[in-house]
């Protein structure tokens, strides 16, 4: 506080003398400088944080979207990690309509990527469409990892639903909801699908 007094009465006191013009340019280019700084400082920290990205669960279904009757089809259910987050795994919960899908009762027809190696909870009720499967890593999971693999097959024709709930855990113990979803299958009988429905779910 005291300098900055001394350097704004030393300032007003050159100014008589012919030096202040010079004075007063330093300090404005001071500040000019010091603005700069402070305004790449906070665009840097926006910027990582825009591009720092949360660990999220992502879907894919081979064979597309639209399945035949009695052909088995692989629900895969990934975990990507977000830059910096030390996370060690997860749960989901996948949900179906059983009347339409049928999920394996063979644990053994399930699986994931050999980092979840401390599973503590896999639970697969067919009869009511749920899987239920919450595991761990020994360190943090890094990149996109293979969470789970689901196979299923579609009983009867039709245009069903699947959706799915999430969280992720840290080194530390906690939890923290993640992403849900859902997202549209088709099944068919005989020779060819109908183009209406295989629409629908396009349009979804």
């Amino acid at each position: 506080m005291i300098l900055m007094r001394a350097k704004h009465e030393f300032v007003n006191a050159g100014a008589g003398e012919g030096k202040g013009p010079y004075v007063r340019s330093l300090s404005c280019r001071r500040r000019n400088v010091i603005a700069s700084v402070v305004f790449f400082a906070c665009l840097f920290v926006l910027c990582s944080g825009l591009s720092a990205k949360a660990a999220e669960f992502q879907v894919t279904v081979n064979g597309d979207s639209v399945f035949k009757v009695g052909k088995q089809g692989t629900i895969k259910i990934y975990l990507v990690t977000g830059k910096g987050e030390n996370v060690t795994g997860g749960q989901c919960t996948v949900s179906v309509d059983p009347s339409l899908i049928e999920l394996s009762a063979d644990r053994n027809s399930y699986a994931a990527d050999p980092v979840f190696s401390k599973v503590e909870r896999f639970k697969a009720d067919p009869e009511k469409g749920i899987i239920t499967f919450k595991a761990f890593s020994e360190t943090a999971v890094k990149g996109k990892k293979v969470f789970i693999k689901v196979p299923f097959k579609f009983l009867q024709p039709g245009t069903t639903y699947v959706s799915f709930t999430s969280n992720v855990v840290f080194e530390d113990g906690k939890q923290a909801p993640a992403n849900p979803g859902y997202f549209r299958l088709v099944g068919y009988d005989g020779d060819s699908f109908d183009p209406l429905l295989y629409a629908t779910v396009l349009g979804d």
